[in-house]
């Protein structure tokens, strides 16, 4: 596949709205899932998003837009300190109309990149997109092995596979 046209730019609190209501989408293509409910408001719970803003220095959301037109966002957060600190990706979403054509494999990439040193991606055994996507992409960005470990209760809220590896 090609170079796709993908940009990266970190959110600020002026586009606040903007990821909030991208979230809404990444939160109904987990509703089955996740078994995610709307509320009485007819809007899904995201109950992390100021903490991209008010803890904004373990955490970092950006948007992504792939041929100048908004197409996605990436949520990660530190993890840990000192020699067991890493990165995790903890969102990561495609609009629909933008899969499958190589901008989340770009975007991945930027966000990488963006934050050099150990990272872990885990996603929910239950997401076969996911189980698709990042096995192919974490190799071609890691420099050296990348582990692949399973977990589950009492650990993780649900069953996870989980990359850990490194990037430059």
């Amino acid at each position: 596949m090609g170079v796709v046209e993908v940009e990266l730019v970190q959110v600020t609190e002026a586009d606040k709205s903007v990821l909030a209501n991208l979230v809404q989408y990444y939160r109904y293509d987990f509703s089955p899932i996740r078994h995610f409910e709307l509320t009485d408001h007819g809007s899904f719970v995201y109950r992390y998003l100021d903490h991209y803003f008010v803890d904004s220095s373990d955490r970092e959301a950006c948007l992504v837009r792939h041929r100048g037109r908004l197409a996605r966002f990436t949520m990660t957060r530190a993890k840990g300190e000192g020699a067991l600190a890493l990165r995790e990706v903890a969102e990561f979403f495609v609009v629909r109309a933008h899969r499958r054509c190589g901008v989340g494999r770009g975007a991945a990439a930027l966000m990488f990149r963006r934050h050099p040193g150990q990272w872990e991606v885990a996603w929910d055994d239950n997401n076969a997109e996911a189980a698709a996507f990042w096995p192919v992409v974490v190799p071609e960005i890691a420099v050296g092995e990348v582990e692949r470990v399973a977990e589950g209760p009492p650990r993780r809220t649900y069953q996870q596979t989980v990359l850990r590896f490194a990037t430059c």
